[in-house]
C-alpha cells in the first residue's frame, strides 16, 4: 500500500494569514513606486518559473533573454503606456530573431517562441 500524502493545506493557510496583511498594507500604504517594485518582482518570478517549465533546463540563456524582455515590457507598461504596442512589437521581433539562431533544437524553435510569447503575456502583462 502507498502512503497517504500529507496535505499542503496548513502551510498554505499559514502563508496566506501572514502574506495577506502584508499585501494589503503594501497596496494601501506604500508609494506607487513600491507597489511597482512588488509587481515587477512578481512578474519576474512568474516569467522565470514559466520559462523553467517551458524549457525544462534545455536553454538557460533563453530564460534570461525572456526575463529581460518581460521586465522591459513591464517597465514600458508602467512608465510609458503610449509606447506599449511598439515595445510589444519590438519584443516579438527580438524573440523571433534570437531563438532561431541560438536555440539548439531547430525543430522546436517556432513552438518554443510561441510558448515564450505566451509566457511574456502571462508573467509580464497579466
Amino acid at each position: 500500500m502507498s502512503k497517504k500524502k500529507k496535505s499542503d493545506l496548513i502551510p498554505r493557510v499559514i502563508t496566506a494569514l501572514v502574506a495577506l496583511p502584508l499585501l494589503i498594507a503594501l497596496i494601501a500604504l506604500a508609494p506607487a513606486w513600491g507597489f511597482f517594485l512588488f509587481i515587477l518582482l512578481a512578474g519576474g518570478i512568474s516569467i522565470w518559473e514559466y520559462c523553467g517549465m517551458t524549457f525544462a533546463r534545455d536553454h538557460a540563456p533563453g530564460r534570461i533573454v525572456t526575463l529581460i524582455l518581460g521586465l522591459g515590457l513591464l517597465n514600458v507598461l508602467y512608465f510609458a503606456q503610449d509606447f506599449f504596442l511598439p515595445a510589444l512589437i519590438a519584443v516579438l521581433l527580438g524573440l523571433f530573431l534570437y531563438y532561431p539562431f541560438f536555440f539548439k533544437d531547430q525543430k522546436k524553435v517556432s513552438h518554443q517562441t510561441s510558448l515564450i510569447f505566451i509566457g511574456l503575456m502571462y508573467g509580464g502583462i497579466l
